[in-house]
């Protein structure tokens, strides 16, 4: 083609032509789209689409991670998602790795299951007849710990045995997990996974841990990271959500969310198509939120919803109210009652 047809062709008028025809079957299209799990959010952005680049960002122990955890289940347990993506997972944490997600999802699938018998966690459980349900206990800290129940027991079984046919990939830091920081080897097995195993939804828990070589600032870092991630997903037409911690400086802006970014986080939101943000404050552990922070397809929006504690499992529907939870007075509540505050 020569230079003049090429410039005739990116004229607004030749781009406009077929319109209707690029656009394809909405039918089809929506057969692509992959659901978050909570509903005002998939409403909102119409689920994950292909060739998205996602940004999770939250503060230290704000449940980015359990969030990523109940997507994973969301699109796992979804029957009606005919396309279901191979997923690969890397966890660049050396606290964690493959071991702890796989038993984060079974202690999850397991408080499903022993809820649907009547127990709950978010305040007086009517089958245990106490304040604090005696099954929904399940952590991945406390599995090796506590002694089974019958009921956990059977919850555990009937979590690994619907997890057995999940098409997920678990990574992590070790040298025989997948050296999950090493950058290049990591794009190296992202690439032959999507060409061998049809691979096209990779999720890397969190961007602060790839190994540069050199030190770095967390900024230095993420101008570094996202050009060559964001690359990747532009050159490859994968998805690739990225979870990120929220720096320090920015704890003062508040819990509640907002325009909160980690350091260099300003320039992953240039590049991402949503940037979503965990909200969880330990004073009220039943309750986690989410908010789309930027995206090219909304506004902002923020939902919360129920949260196990002890498993990590979302569950019921998420709302723009907070959850209200009847609970038992905290030590310290009971401390402070006498004194009125």
């Amino acid at each position: 083609m020569n230079k003049a047809d090429f410039i005739s062709n990116q004229s607004l008028g030749s781009l406009t032509e077929n319109s209707y025809e690029k656009w394809g079957n909405p039918i089809e299209n929506r057969k692509s789209l992959i659901p978050y799990g909570f509903r005002p959010i998939d409403r909102a952005i119409w689920g994950i689409a292909p060739k998205e680049f996602i940004i999770l960002q939250g503060l230290e122990k704000g449940r980015k991670s359990t969030v990523m955890h109940n997507i994973l289940r969301s699109i796992s347990k979804r029957e009606k998602l005919e396309n279901k993506p191979t997923i690969v997972v890397d966890i660049l944490e050396s606290s964690s790795g493959p071991e702890s997600v796989k038993d984060a999802l079974i202690c999850m699938g397991a408080a499903e299951y022993i809820m649907m018998f009547g127990h709950r966690s978010d305040g007086y459980c009517p089958v245990c007849q106490a304040e604090i349900c005696a099954e929904l206990q399940l952590s991945v800290r406390s599995l090796p710990f506590i002694t089974k129940s019958r009921l956990q027991r059977e919850a555990i079984d009937v979590a690994m045995q619907e997890m057995s046919s999940w098409n997920i990939y678990l990574f992590g830091p070790g040298y025989t997990e997948g050296r999950t920081r090493d950058l290049d080897s990591t794009l190296d097995r992202w690439a032959w996974m999507q060409d061998n195993l049809g691979a096209s939804l990779f999720i890397t828990d969190h961007l602060q841990q790839y190994y540069s070589g050199r030190t770095m600032t967390d900024y230095e870092k993420q101008q570094w990271l996202i050009p060559v991630l964001s690359n990747f997903v532009g050159e490859r037409s994968v998805t690739l959500m990225a979870l990120s911690q929220l720096s320090l400086t920015t704890r003062a802006t508040g819990k509640d969310g907002g325009r909160m970014y980690a350091t260099g986080g300003a320039q992953a939101a240039q590049e991402a198509n949503t940037v979503l943000q965990s909200i969880y404050d330990e004073d009220t552990p039943d309750i986690v939120g989410l908010q789309i922070v930027e995206s090219r397809y909304s506004g902002s929006l923020t939902v919360y919803g129920k949260i196990d504690p002890a498993s990590g499992l979302i569950y019921g529907d998420m709302s723009l109210e907070k959850p209200y939870i009847e609970r038992a007075q905290t030590q310290k509540e009971k401390e402070l009652a006498p004194y009125g505050n």
